[in-house]
C-alpha cells in the first residue's frame, strides 16, 4: 500500500572519520597585490577577514597573520586565497562605484558572505562529516571527494553528525523522472530539491564505510526515519549496484528489497521484470527488482499525494488535473496503477492503447486476464479490473480512433461493464453517440476470447485463425481493437484502416 509522504530527505555520513588538525590561513597581504586605494574597500575586507576568523575558531586575526611556517606548509591554498580575495576585492570596488560613494557594508558583506567559505576553508573536506569538526552550521558546502574538483552539498549537521544530503523531496517542484546521465550527474538545487548524482555516491561511498539516513514527513506531519548502516553505491559499470542493509529506526525497514539491485532510469532498464518500472510504474529512477511503489522514493510527488483513496479518476477530477498515472481502489482492491486523462473535461480512467506496432496484442487469456504493456505507451490494463471497476457503479466507455489519414473520430457508449472470470468476461454495453459509427453494440453480450481461449460461435477461433486479436466476438466482429498491428491495422466497422486507439472508462453515478 502506497503511503503518501510530503517531504523526503536522504543523506549519508560516514561511520569512521579521519580526522585532521590542519587550519587556514590567510598570511600578510602582499601590498602589491592587495594595496587598497580606497578605505571603505579595505574596511570591508576587515569584515570578510572576520568571517573568515569564524570560520577558524581555533586561531585568532593576529595567528592567522602571523603564522608562517603554516602559510609555508599550505602555499598552494595560502595563494588560493589571494587570488579569491583580490576577486572579492574587485567586485567590492565594482559594488561600492555603483552605489555612487553610498556606504553599503552590510548588504556587500550579505551578498557574498555565502561565498567567502570557499575562501576560508583551506583543507578540502571530502564530506560533510569531515566539515562538521570544524563547522556547526547547517548549510551549502563544497566538498572534495577523490578525484573531484569540487560538488556543491548542503550538509545537515544535526543529530550530533555531519550528514552529506543526498536526495531531498519537499514539494514536487523539481522533475524526478530523467535520464540515467541526468542521475548520472546529478541535478536541481541543493537549497531545494535535488539529487547529488550517481557518479558521486559511488566516488563517496568507496572512499570508506558509510551509512544512510532516510527522513521522511507524511501528510499528517508525522516524522519518521530509516537508518542503514551500509550503504554502498558501485561504478557506472555496475550499473550503480546497491548494497545496502542494517536497518534501524521508526520508518520500516523498506529498502533491504532493493539490496544488491542496479538502478534503472526511464532510458536505461536494469531491473528484472519485463516492462521498465522506472518508466511504466511510477516514473520514478531507483534501484529497481520487481515494481514496488512503496520502495520507490524518487517518484512524483503527485503520484503517491493521494491522501483519500479514490475508486477512479472521475473523483479525484476536482483535485487533480494533470494526465498521468495514479493508484485507484475500486472496492475489493488493494489498489491499481491506470493511466488517467483529461478528455472533454471529464477524468477517464484508460483501459487500452494502440499506438504503434511495439507491443504484441495478439496474447493468452491469462496475459489478458492480469495486462500487459506500458501504462505511458500501449497497454492493456486487464479483464480482472475491468470488472472490478466496472462493478462498482455504472460506467461509460469511449473509443478514440485516428485512421491513416489522420482524421480523428470517436464513439461513447453511456453502458459499459465487464463480468467476471466465470462470465469469460462478458461484455454489456450499449447507448452510441459520436461520430465513428457505432460498431461495438454487436458485442454486447458477447464473450471474451483469445488464441488459447475460443468463446465466439464461429465455426473456427476467430482469434486465431482470421483476426490475431483478442475481442469480445460473434461471428468475428465489426470492431477489434486489439488487432495484430503487424498484420492488420485497427478493424472498426467494416475497414481496416485504423492505426491509433485508446479506449477510456469513467463512472458516471
Amino acid at each position: 500500500m502506497a503511503i503518501c509522504y510530503s517531504l523526503l530527505v536522504i543523506f549519508i555520513t560516514a561511520v569512521t572519520v579521519r580526522c585532521y588538525n590542519e587550519v587556514n590561513v590567510r598570511g600578510k597581504r602582499n601590498k602589491d597585490e592587495l594595496s587598497a586605494e580606497d578605505s571603505r574597500i579595505d574596511e570591508l575586507m576587515g569584515i570578510l577577514q572576520g568571517i573568515c576568523v569564524h570560520e577558524n575558531p581555533d586561531k585568532t586575526v593576529e595567528q592567522l597573520l602571523k603564522d608562517t611556517d603554516t602559510i609555508l606548509k599550505n602555499i598552494n591554498v595560502y595563494k588560493n586565497v589571494v587570488k579569491k580575495n583580490k576577486m572579492l576585492r574587485k567586485e567590492l570596488k565594482w559594488i561600492i562605484e555603483e552605489s555612487k560613494g553610498q556606504r553599503e557594508t552590510s548588504r556587500i558583506v550579505n551578498l557574498i558572505k555565502k561565498g567567502v567559505r570557499d575562501v576560508c576553508i583551506s583543507k578540502k573536506y571530502k564530506d560533510c562529516s569531515e566539515i562538521k569538526s570544524k563547522r556547526q552550521e547547517s548549510g551549502i558546502y563544497t566538498i572534495y571527494p577523490e578525484k573531484s574538483k569540487g560538488i556543491k552539498v548542503y550538509c545537515d549537521m544535526t543529530d550530533g553528525k555531519g550528514w552529506t544530503v543526498i536526495q531531498r523531496r519537499i514539494d514536487g517542484s523539481t522533475d524526478f523522472a530523467r535520464t540515467w546521465n541526468e542521475y548520472k550527474e546529478g541535478f536541481g538545487d541543493v537549497r531545494k530539491e535535488y539529487w547529488f548524482g550517481n557518479k558521486y555516491l559511488n566516488i563517496l561511498t568507496s572512499s570508506g564505510k558509510y551509512e544512510l539516513r532516510v527522513d521522511l514527513v507524511d501528510i499528517s506531519n508525522k516524522e519518521t526515519y530509516a537508518v542503514y548502516k551500509t550503504f554502498v553505491v558501485g561504478d557506472e559499470n555496475s550499473k550503480y549496484k546497491l548494497t545496502i542493509g542494517d536497518y534501524t529506526g521508526t520508518a520500516g525497514d523498506r529498502m533491504n528489497y532493493n539490496n544488491g539491485r542496479s538502478f534503472s532510469t526511464k532510458d536505461r532498464d536494469n531491473d528484472s521484470t519485463s516492462g521498465n518500472c522506472a518508466s511504466s510504474y511510477t516514473q520514478g529512477p531507483w534501484w529497481h527488482r520487481n515494481c514496488n511503489l512503496y520502495k520507490n522514493m524518487t517518484i512524483r510527488v503527485r503520484d503517491v499525494c493521494v491522501s483519500k483513496k479514490y475508486t477512479d479518476f472521475s473523483e479525484m477530477i476536482g483535485k487533480k488535473r494533470e494526465n498521468g498515472v495514479y493508484t485507484i481502489y475500486p472496492e475489493k482492491s488493494k489498489g491499481i496503477k491506470v493511466y488517467c486523462e483529461i478528455t472533454d473535461g471529464k477524468g477517464w480512467t484508460v483501459i487500452q492503447r494502440r499506438s504503434d506496432k511495439s507491443v504484441d496484442f495478439d496474447r493468452a487469456w491469462k496475459e489478458y486476464k492480469e495486462g500487459f504493456g506500458d501504462l505511458q505507451k500501449d497497454f492493456w490494463l486487464g479483464n480482472t479490473y475491468l470488472h472490478i471497476i466496472t462493478s462498482i457503479g455504472k460506467y461509460e466507455l469511449r473509443v478514440d480512433l485516428v485512421d491513416n489519414n489522420h482524421k480523428k473520430t470517436y464513439a461513447v457508449y453511456k453502458n459499459f461493464a465487464v463480468g467476471d472470470e466465470n462470465s469469460k468476461y462478458k461484455l454489456t454495453v450499449g447507448g452510441y453517440t459520436g461520430n465513428a459509427g457505432d460498431s461495438m453494440s454487436y458485442n454486447n453480450g458477447k464473450y471474451f476470447s483469445t488464441k488459447d481461449r475460443d468463446n465466439d460461435v464461429y465455426s473456427t477461433n476467430c482469434v486465431a485463425s482470421i483476426y490475431h486479436g483478442p475481442w469480445w466476438n460473434l461471428n468475428c466482429s465489426y470492431a477489434s481493437l486489439n488487432l495484430d498491428l503487424k498484420k492488420s491495422k485497427i478493424r472498426w466497422g467494416d475497414q481496416n484502416k485504423y492505426i491509433k486507439a485508446v479506449m477510456k472508462i469513467r463512472k458516471i453515478n
